[in-house]
């Protein structure tokens, strides 16, 4: 638990500690309103007994015999009050006192409950900031050999969605658990102070209810933990084919894809149906222990006021606190579950932010010497990859580059080529052997040192969103304008760059970037990069091998000039580009096989030979890719007609705009059916479910006015004395027992019902969505809300939102409106004056509720799309670690990070003042009500225009029907659901994820 305030400040620290103790005073308000809750109730059933005696002596005048009840316990008679009664001459006085007593306390949880709010919700805020950014930084210090090992969607992931999941954790949520643990244990104080007797018997079911609640708290934070790990796997394959579309497309994958992407879901769900089945059974458990200790405490509260070793008051306060205590335990479950997945979450986040890369970006251990010869030699490397330790790739291989010198490395796909490029980069380190720089081992020089005197250029020239001016000053530091344009002329970029409506501001990088450059343009601009820091060493890793044959005859020309005085390796496939160079190595297996100039390679008629006449004989020699690579799939594919025709076709398919199928992520189109309806229609072949989820809300919801009815019945039967209140007592106690059979199965069949509906709806929404994304025309991808990055978001965020407009949290509602509907129905019935005083609470407690959710659905639209910023900095620097490392600009992109941070920071401190207000509010409403509704039913009762038995039923009912109501409100509040408002994130998740399958692309 402690994990997670370890990056807390003093003043953090503070906060919680601040925030702590109002937590600790909120919860203990309960117990003492149970304190003057007995007190009160024994007044009242003073007024009661009074009541009937003048009644019955009424009735005894008119029919000529006495009928008085017999009170055995204390020895009453017709002219006597038990001991325990009121004796003070007014009533209305004392009802006044006790309603007096209500404010007090609710002024004190209005204060209490702002303050515990404010401080955690703060706190919150400022350790997730700076735990943000200690993850990104140490994500971006990783090495390779680790990143080989985590996908970068799932780095993604991580950094979004587990530490959302921390942040639900270290909030209010958090100081919800502790004001539960409060109220249980302030609970159990005062019950055992009031009657310890009828405590112990009461405590009967604690162990249960203890024992049920640990257990399902750890196994959710286990399953939560596996359930988050799988579903980040599944993100992880949405995030590769989305960044690799074209290929995708191109090879026509997408059927496999998505059976891949549906696959991966389908173990996150399974794992995800594990808890809720623990959770289902644990809830029905908890539920029928929670009447069950009423019947136990109300059936021995009889025996001990037969005895008059009690008083009703008192076995009413023991009631109430104890049991309030004991239900706070349940309200604390979903908190507490909510707590241990951010556990689970922020120990997986740790383990990455505790581990030390063997080859540390951040260190400035290691030599830096004043001067780069550029000599580079292996010596007997021996070198596998992390993810594929059986597998060497170089074998003992030697070469050496003298300074000044292009060396061109060649050989088939696997030899070993890039390999030794992120050898020299030290990306890794070999496993046996030496790399040498200027007759120095890089692994004793300094590695952000070593990576400045090094330039790349890549195959796949890595653009980053920003300008162009931006991308080629990322290449060193601290240059001018004339630093980035001179750069540009060398690399034979300036006219084309000046050619763009913003020149040198044009933005570039992600797909938006892609689409606006050529190929060979954004290679130039690599270049350009690379050149800026004037590198002695220069590495071209297929520079040129994606590009067409105009567009590589500029580079070509380009690299001339850029080789010159310095120390260059070549990795080329096409070997027309090499010829000039002054050493080739040709490997094979992870060995030199030959090495020498051209001519002389030529002339050996080995190796060399053969690959230079096989790419003559398909025509690479004058730029036909397209040829070559038909050739390399007809060796793979075979001479299938079917599968050539299909490749030659790639050009065609990329840029065929198909009919639009996918709905904009923003808002929904004018004229669609509503989202509910929807998500019905999507869920419909889960109809069984749904029904039983429905008949178990109903059911759920009915219990809570049916048990009502039974409390007034306990009021009155402690108005009995004699075998009349054993009987009564017992007869409603097994009346008690059955109602706590039918709230414990129907939570089971409410949980399990509408959890197994949900999971699969929001699993056939995510398959869908990808599925609509895949039959996308490539242009649509190259939008900006339409980057991977984004749709990947939306894929992992937006279709888990469903739930709570599905599944357990609409249940939940269901049965709230069933019981504010029954309450109010019951409330009329037994007194309509009252009821209109106590309706009115409905509309406050409502307004409040939408009050929060209000907050949520505006700041969190707001977070989420600043949240995007920062997101796609992550997203773009996590998939293009390789041009980050090499560049050294770790913390320029956290710099760039932290910016898009500071924001949503800000404002989430606005959230924080309004909601603790808003919450605050809701809180001390309910005390108010209390003293509001037993002062008027006090007066009431003293007219003759109600009984007191009917004003305690009445408002028993509706101040806990009203509770019950509230929390559930609140827990959808917090969901951010409010379907009904068009602005809804029900609705913007559901139109993002809509398919019209009646319109569905080719």
């Amino acid at each position: 638990m402690l994990l997670k305030f370890r990056y807390a400040r003093c003043s953090d620290v503070l906060l919680v500690v601040t925030g702590t103790t109002f937590a600790v005073f909120h919860g203990a308000s309960l117990p003492t309103l149970a304190l003057i809750f007995g007190r009160m109730t024994n007044t009242l059933i003073s007024k009661g007994i009074k009541y009937n005696s003048t009644t019955d002596q009424e009735d005894a005048v008119f029919s000529g015999t006495s009928s008085l009840h017999k009170f055995s316990g204390w020895n009453s008679s017709a002219d006597t009050e038990p001991p325990w009664a009121n004796t003070s001459p007014d009533f209305m006085q004392s009802m006044m006192q006790y309603s007096v007593y209500y404010t007090y306390l609710g002024a004190a949880v209005l204060i209490a409950s702002f303050i515990q709010t404010l401080c955690w919700e703060l706190s919150c805020e400022r350790q997730v900031y700076q735990l943000r950014q200690i993850f990104f930084a140490q994500i971006l210090r990783q090495d390779l050999s680790w990143y080989d090992c985590n996908q970068g969607g799932d780095l993604t992931t991580k950094l979004s969605d587990d530490l959302e999941r921390v942040r639900e954790g270290l909030g209010s949520k958090c100081s919800f658990v502790i004001q539960y643990m409060s109220t249980f244990v302030a609970g159990i104080t005062v019950g055992f102070i009031t009657s310890w007797k009828l405590t112990l018997v009461v405590m009967v079911v604690g162990p249960f209810f203890i024992g049920a609640t640990g257990y399902l708290v750890r196994i959710t934070a286990t399953s939560s933990a596996r359930e988050q790990e799988k579903y980040a796997l599944a993100s992880g394959v949405a995030d590769q084919v989305l960044n690799n579309v074209r290929t995708v497309l191109a090879f026509g994958k997408q059927d496999y894809e998505i059976q891949r992407f549906d696959t991966a879901l389908e173990v996150g769900r399974l794992l995800g149906m594990k808890k809720y089945l623990v959770l289902s059974v644990c809830g029905g458990i908890v539920a029928f222990l929670n009447f069950i200790g009423y019947g136990l405490a109300f059936w021995y509260g009889a025996e001990l006021i037969s005895k008059s070793e009690i008083t009703p008051g008192s076995v009413f306060t023991v009631f109430f606190s104890v049991l309030s205590g004991a239900f706070s335990l349940g309200q604390a479950m979903p908190y507490v579950s909510v707590v241990s997945t951010a556990v689970g979450a922020a120990s997986t986040l740790f383990a990455i932010i505790d581990r030390v890369p063997d080859i540390d970006p951040y260190s400035d251990a290691g030599i830096k010497p004043n001067k780069v010869r550029g000599d580079i030699e292996l010596k007997d490397v021996t070198f596998a990859y992390p993810a594929r330790s059986g597998v060497k790739v170089l074998d003992g291989i030697n070469l050496k580059i003298k300074a000044g010198e292009t060396v061109a490395l060649v050989g088939e796909s696997g030899s070993g080529k890039s390999t030794i490029v992120s050898l020299i980069l030290r990306f890794y380190d070999p496993a046996a052997g030496e790399v040498l720089l200027d007759g120095v081992d890089m692994r004793k020089l300094n590695v952000p040192w070593l990576r400045s005197k090094i330039g790349v250029v890549s195959q796949e020239p890595n653009l980053f969103g920003s300008t162009i001016y931006d991308n080629i000053s990322y290449g060193h530091h601290h240059v001018e304008y004339r630093d980035v344009v001179k750069a540009a002329l060398m690399a034979n970029a300036h006219s084309f760059i000046s050619a763009l409506p913003k020149g040198y501001n044009t933005v570039v990088g992600g797909s938006v970037g892609s689409a606006q450059l050529s190929g060979g343009q954004k290679q130039r601009i690599a270049i350009a990069r690379a050149l800026i820091r004037d590198p002695p060493i220069l590495l071209l890793d297929e520079a040129t091998s994606a590009l067409d044959a105009k567009s590589e005859q500029i580079i070509k020309d380009t690299l001339r000039q850029a080789v010159k005085g310095r120390t260059t390796i070549i990795i080329a496939h096409r070997l027309s580009t090499i010829f000039e160079a002054n050493h080739i190595y040709v490997l094979k297996d992870g060995v030199v096989r030959e090495h020498g100039t051209h001519s002389e390679l030529q002339s050996m008629k080995g190796h060399y030979y053969r690959l230079v006449q096989s790419q003559r004989y398909h025509g690479d020699d004058v730029g036909s890719l397209s040829n070559y690579m038909l050739h390399c799939v007809q060796n793979v594919m075979g001479n299938d007609a079917n599968t050539l025709n299909s490749i030659k076709l790639v050009s065609g398919i990329l840029n065929y705009t198909y009919p639009v199928c996918f709905q904009n992520f923003s808002h929904g189109s004018k004229g669609e059916p509503s989202p509910m309806w929807r998500l019905l229609k999507l869920n419909a072949p889960e109809w069984k479910a749904l029904s039983l989820g429905f008949f178990g809300c109903v059911a759920i919801g009915a219990i809570m006015p049916m048990f009502a009815i039974f409390y007034g019945e306990m009021f009155d039967t402690f108005q009995l004395s004699g075998p009349e209140l054993k009987k009564s007592a017992l007869f409603w106690t097994v009346m008690i027992v059955v109602l706590a059979f039918g709230a414990g199965l129907s939570n089971w069949l409410q949980i399990i019902s509408m959890t197994t509906a949900c999971e699969k709806l929001v699993k056939r929404l995510r398959v869908l969505a990808f599925s609509n994304i895949l039959c996308q025309p490539v242009s649509w991808m190259d939008e900006d809300d339409n980057s991977p990055h984004k749709l990947c978001t939306k894929l992992a965020r937006d279709a888990p939102l469903v739930k709570s407009a599905a599944g357990l949290r609409a249940g939940q509602v269901l049965g709230a409106v069933v019981t504010l509907v029954s309450a109010l129905t019951i409330a009329f019935v037994y007194g309509w004056k009252l009821a209109f005083l106590l309706m009115i609470a409905v509309p406050v407690l409502a307004f409040a509720s939408y009050q929060l959710a209000l907050i949520n659905r505006r700041y969190q639209r707001r977070d989420n799309n600043l949240m995007d910023q920062a997101g796609k900095v992550a997203s773009e620097s996590i998939l293009n670690i390789r041009t980050v490392q090499s560049l050294g600009k770790e913390y320029l992109f956290l710099d760039l990070y932290l910016e898009k941070l500071v924001t949503p920071l800000m404002e989430a401190k606005k959230q924080a003042l309004f909601f603790a207000g808003v919450f605050s509010f809701s809180q001390a409403v309910i005390y108010a009500m209390y003293a509001g509704a037993f002062r008027f039913g006090a007066y009431l009762i003293e007219i003759g225009d109600m009984e007191a038995v009917d004003v305690y039923r009445q408002v028993h009912l509706n101040v806990k029907v009203k509770i019950f109501c509230y929390s559930i409100w609140r827990t959808w509040s917090y969901s951010d659901i409010l379907w009904c408002h068009k602005d809804s994130y029900l609705k913007l998740s559901t139109s993002s994820f809509y398919v019209n399958n009646g319109r569905k692309g080719r």
